[in-house]
């Protein structure tokens, strides 16, 4: 069984029952439940890949991979979420380590206020003009709803 250290406080907890994994389909109910317990709306946007971290059965941190469509050659994350009582542990950071592994490139638009997780975890400020016109139109849906977003290429 793999170890996974989490830093709290400078002191390195062991973990040995945190998994990480990418979901199957009889997960689904599960994330929109999780999802939903934490007060966030989260959707699939269509070819999606969510990557979950589970303790004790319980899913504590979830975000989803988005092609939208096939013929993208750019992934979209987006519903990066831990639950409250496991934030500040990394766990988000570890979370874009492994996909940023797996997808490339990979982008996420996200409010100013997380600019430091981003940026410490490798990402960059992109412009617009970086995306392609499906990962343009959808931040031009989001940016109606919220105008403080930032464009991140994470890989």
């Amino acid at each position: 069984m793999a170890f996974f250290s989490l830093k709290l406080h400078d002191v390195y907890l062991e973990r040995p029952q945190m998994q990480f994994r990418f979901a199957c389909k009889t997960d689904k109910a599960k994330i929109k439940h999780f999802y939903k317990q934490q007060r966030y709306s989260a959707g699939f946007k269509g070819f999606d890949k969510t990557l979950l971290v589970i303790e004790k059965d319980i899913i504590i941190a979830a975000a989803i991979v988005s092609k939208i469509e096939q013929q993208n050659h750019q992934y979209l994350l987006h519903g990066l979420l831990v639950a409250k009582q496991y934030q500040g542990m990394d766990i988000a950071s570890n979370i874009l380590s492994r996909l940023t592994s797996h997808f490339t490139p990979l982008f996420c638009f996200a409010e100013r206020s997380l600019q430091s997780l981003y940026l410490k975890n490798g990402g960059k400020l992109v412009d617009l003009d970086t995306l392609s016109g499906t990962l343009q139109t959808r931040f031009n849906t989001y940016h109606k709803h919220s105008r403080d977003l930032c464009i991140f290429k994470l890989s």
